[in-house]
């Protein structure tokens, strides 16, 4: 006979959580964080739950008496098997588990599944129905179907929300903790607890949020004038850019991408929008005749695009070099808060933008070249192309050849047909070739030096760009006052920005207390702008905003809006979905079935399914597992690819409404030329 062993109910520690709209209480979120931020006693923070579902269900003597005699051997509290424990006299709704634990025990006795067919004691049907007949009630009672817990924005929700009531793109800072992953995905609503660390991160970055339409007014500028002596060593370099020599930097190539031919200081940003005097020391390096060398000085943000062309950025200033003597050119020039100045060969003889023939005029070059220098035409033919050696490697194999001698420069022809077709294979390389023959240009010529440049200022500040922008954007936010009160005023701008925040038309209650937040402050001798200020991060902290919806009763049709709107584009409700959501016809199967297929349609699906797939196949760690470039022809264009591929094959399934057997074995896939080659397939597209 089984001896029943003390069964006492443990302490649960509670937090909330919803359950058909309803509260009752889990040992995660705000309560947890209330527990350890005040270190509360667990059973205080219990009390102050909701206690509508914290009640017990006594089990009945049949009950009882069943799982004695089918289930206690292998499910009590020393076995747990299969980690259920069955050893109770009551179910304790309170706890978390319990709704979990009790509905596993229904189906598997229901289903005649338990106790097993190996075992002697077996339950008549009618002890078996009897006991899931009060199973199943008591779990209809106290565990109903549907609802969920509360779902708090994730990060990226969080940001697209806050870009969507503002209308101003906004990013959280990097120090913002990351979403926890729950099941592999970092967007399940039980993965999305409030932390402490959390919590303290909304209240900061509310306030950044708020500056985006508000910003703190500008303190009275200071001007200091300084001068920034910036040398050869102080610019930005690569293969072909330039190269410093005997204490000045050499530049020979032309180029419409910056990174190719030109440099810029790299340790020099305009702090303000201002006035700057540039003095820039060149000379021209062993001249071509009747090639005057001309230097673009061109404006950028400092941490701008390296790739940017040329002929696409502000002209500050132009220079004829037109000695081989050192020559200081100036000019005052203007730049924005945070620019920095390019300084670009315009026409040098060697150029690397891809103009018509532009191949057949390095062919020429190169063979100009061998002409000035017969023997680094032998050395060249006889070192040949190697696809791995561009740059300076190319440039130490061809001087390693010059250096062992024994070279027939003799009957070195530069105009034989095997030079020119040498010479013609050679420009066939393009970049590789171009980045060597800088590397021989840098120090034979033509070239131009540059000494040093100095840059004063700001000598008068000028109209700031991002000042002005950011008025427009507050005077769009604020609207106008026309003559009204401080409290009408305020309800104008607030009352359209709470009903953004809050996915649903704020109430009269909601309107009124923030208004009174605002109002309040201003009184305590506060700017208007201040009290608004600080309305709106008070909203932005608010449960309403930090979570799709946490109102009590069965979900509506803005709560139905926000699901949908969150989980096909990580962004909140956009306008089609408020309307069908303020006339109520949202939760018609037909009209929720076309709004969903429209937003399968928007551009902003692909939220959708980079998040998705970017977790569930893990696409968002293959930069961190590329293959190490110098073993694999594999660049981030392939990884591109790829990943581009695997998004358009799920898009295409979610569109067409494939059927799940299509993720196992498709009979398609998206192809461009990389991941043909990739898989070995021939693109219609290749040459």
């Amino acid at each position: 006979m089984l001896i029943r062993a003390n069964r006492v109910a443990s302490l649960i520690i509670p937090c909330w959580f919803v359950k058909d709209g309803r509260h009752s209480c889990r040992p995660t979120g705000l309560a947890a964080w209330l527990v350890q931020a005040t270190r509360v006693s667990p059973l205080l923070v219990f009390l102050a739950c909701s206690t509508a579902h914290a009640d017990k269900s006594p089990l009945p003597e049949n009950v009882d008496a069943f799982l004695v005699n089918y289930c206690l051997d292998c499910h009590d509290a020393d076995t747990e098997k299969g980690h259920i424990n069955l050893d109770f006299l009551e179910i304790d709704w309170s706890d978390p588990h319990s709704a979990k634990r009790w509905a596993k025990a229904w189906k598997m006795i229901e289903s005649g599944d338990m106790p097993p067919e190996d075992k002697k004691a077996q339950p008549t049907d009618a002890e078996r129905k009897a006991v899931a007949k009060w199973l199943s009630d008591v779990l209809l009672e106290h565990d109903r179907p549907g609802g969920t817990v509360l779902r708090r924005l994730s990060k990226e929700e969080y940001e697209n929300t806050i870009t969507d009531v503002f209308k101003v793109p906004f990013q959280v800072p990097r120090s913002f903790p990351a979403d926890m992953e729950y099941h592999g995905f970092d967007n399940i609503g039980e993965g999305l607890v409030l932390s402490p660390p959390l919590m303290a991160q909304y209240l900061e970055i509310a306030t950044a949020a708020a500056d985006s339409v508000l910003p703190p007014p500008l303190e009275q500028r200071r001007i200091r004038k300084e001068t920034r002596t910036i040398g050869p060593g102080d610019f930005t370099l690569n293969f072909t850019t330039g190269h410093e020599i005997d204490g000045v930097l050499r530049m020979a190539l032309s180029s419409d991408p910056l990174a190719r031919a030109s440099v810029w200081p790299n340790r020099f940003e305009a702090k303000v929008s201002a006035v700057y005097r540039v003095k820039i020391d060149l000379s021209s390096f062993k001249p071509t005749k009747g090639h005057v060398p001309e230097i673009h000085l061109l404006s950028r943000a400092a941490d701008g695009n390296n790739y940017a062309k040329a002929d696409e950025l502000p002209l500050l200033a132009k220079f004829k070099v037109d000695t081989e003597k050192s020559k200081t050119f100036q000019a005052d020039v203007e730049l924005q808060k945070g620019e920095t100045i390019i300084v670009h060969y315009e026409n040098a003889p060697l150029s690397s933008d891809k103009v018509p023939d532009h191949r057949a005029k390095l062919a020429v070059q190169l063979q100009e070249m061998f002409r000035a220098d017969p023997e680094l035409g032998v050395a060249w033919m006889k070192a040949g192309y190697v696809r791995a050696d561009r740059g300076w490697n190319w440039k130490e194999r061809i001087d390693a050849i010059r250096e062992k001698g024994g070279l027939d420069v003799a009957n070195f022809d530069p105009d034989s047909k095997a030079v020119v077709d040498f010479t013609q294979k050679m420009a066939r390389a393009d970049v590789n070739l171009v980045e060597t023959m800088s590397c021989y240009l840098f120090s034979k010529g033509p070239a131009v030096s540059l000494h040093r440049m100095q840059v004063t200022g700001p000598l008068r500040l000028i109209k700031d760009n991002d000042e002005e922008e950011q008025k427009r954007i507050t005077a769009r936010f604020m609207g106008e006052r026309d003559g009204q009160s401080d409290v009408e005023y305020a309800r104008m701008i607030l009352q359209p920005f709470l009903d953004r925040a809050f996915r649903r038309p704020a109430t009269d209650e909601q309107v009124a207390k923030y208004v009174d937040i605002a109002t309040n402050h201003i009184g305590e001798g506060n700017r208007f702008e201040d009290g608004i200020h600080l309305a709106l991060r008070a909203a932005l902290c608010s449960p309403n905003f930090l979570y799709r919806s946490q109102r009590e009763g069965k979900l509506d049709d803005y709560d139905l809006a926000a699901r949908l709107s969150y989980f096909l584009t990580s962004s909140p409700p956009d306008a089609s979905l408020q309307k069908f959501a303020a006339n109520g016809t949202l939760s018609d199967p037909e009209v929720l079935e076309a709004q969903t297929r429209r937003l399968l349609k928007h551009n902003r699906v692909k939220n959708f399914l980079q998040s998705f797939t970017g977790q569930w196949l893990d696409l968002n760690v293959l930069p961190d597992i590329m293959p190490d470039p110098r073993l694999l022809n594999w660049n981030d264009k392939d990884l591109a690819s790829i990943t581009n591929e695997t998004e358009m094959f799920v898009s295409e399934i979610l569109r067409k409404n494939h059927p799940l057997e299509t993720f196992i074995d498709p009979d398609f896939t998206y192809l461009n030329k990389r991941n043909a080659k990739l898989y070995g397939i021939k693109h219609p597209n290749s040459d």
